[in-house]
């Protein structure tokens, strides 16, 4: 485990430093990043928020959008109060701008509620209200990352709709894999040309990793004829769990773990598919809102 907790690191460094170096000057674009998974309890919450951090240490500005409808517990995670969250927004209550906190890093998050849920049932000039919202937010951030509910209810796959990219996170264990895919099929049926990037999470190690995510891609290539790219995978490191009872992210609390390396090595990952081959957006970000919430 420490030659390849040394190995990762090494990696990771290398990476970042290389991949900063690309984005330096470059003009911020937003682009939409979604983690899923079949079923909760696979840690999409903890991936969304480190994740979030790390791109962040690549020169992203990040906006955390906390869209997991029943149980949104970003906050809890970082260990802040928010006083207003997205539900305030859906009733016009607040404004965006308003309910934004400013978390480690400068990360920049919106806290979630379950009165999220009436997202789409909103009246059309609220729906116009939280696009201008919207729009505005847009200028200020590079990647919007949005942590979704888990499963298949119908918020979460409007979510997933608007995403530039997918990443479906799953675990070795059987019952998360049939989720996964389940999950998939779900996506594929509702968005063919959707960008999927799958992540295993509590592998033993890197083996692991990849022999889940290929079986899992031989299957969905098989029986959906989804192609879906193996983005990385998160080593079981007893730090991660940890890091909840301090309610801290596990990238700054233990900068040095085999788990944050591999967060690290994740968002490289992703910031060279941003940057070497740029996603093409034939509608904006606002319009894909539009369309997906207003119909």
């Amino acid at each position: 485990m420490n030659d390849q907790a040394e190995r990762l690191r090494i990696l990771a460094r290398n990476l970042r430093e290389q991949v900063s170096e690309e984005i330096k000057g470059k003009p911020g674009v937003s682009r939409i990043l979604a983690v899923t998974s079949g079923k909760g309890g696979v840690g999409k919450t903890n991936l969304s928020l480190n994740l979030a951090l790390a791109m962040i240490d690549y020169g992203c500005r990040v906006l955390l959008l906390d869209a997991d409808m029943g149980t949104a517990n970003v906050d809890i995670i970082l260990g802040i109060a928010p006083k207003y969250n997205f539900y305030h927004v859906i009733e016009g209550r607040k404004r965006l701008a308003d309910i934004i906190v400013e978390g480690p890093k400068g990360l920049k998050i919106v806290p979630g509620a379950s009165g999220i849920r009436e997202l789409a049932n909103l009246q059309p000039y609220r729906i116009e209200q939280l696009l201008l919202d919207l729009k505005k937010v847009e200028q200020m951030t590079d990647l919007m990352i949005i942590d979704t509910g888990a499963g298949v209810s119908d918020s979460v796959i409007k979510f997933l709709l608007i995403a530039d990219e997918v990443i479906v996170l799953t675990t070795p264990e059987p019952t998360s894999l049939t989720d996964a895919y389940a999950l998939i099929k779900i996506l594929n049926y509702e968005k063919k040309d959707l960008n999927l990037r799958l992540v295993v999470n509590r592998v033993r190690n890197e083996k692991e990793g990849s022999m889940v995510a290929q079986n899992l891609q031989t299957v969905s290539r098989k029986y959906l004829e989804v192609d879906m790219e193996f983005a990385g995978y998160i080593l079981n490191d007893s730090v991660v769990s940890e890091s909840v009872r301090r309610q801290e992210p596990f990238v700054l609390a233990y900068p040095k773990a085999p788990a944050t390396n591999c967060v690290y090595l994740l968002a490289a990952h992703l910031c060279q598919l941003e940057h070497k081959k740029p996603v093409l957006r034939p509608v904006s970000f606002l319009q894909k809102i539009q369309n997906i919430f207003c119909h």
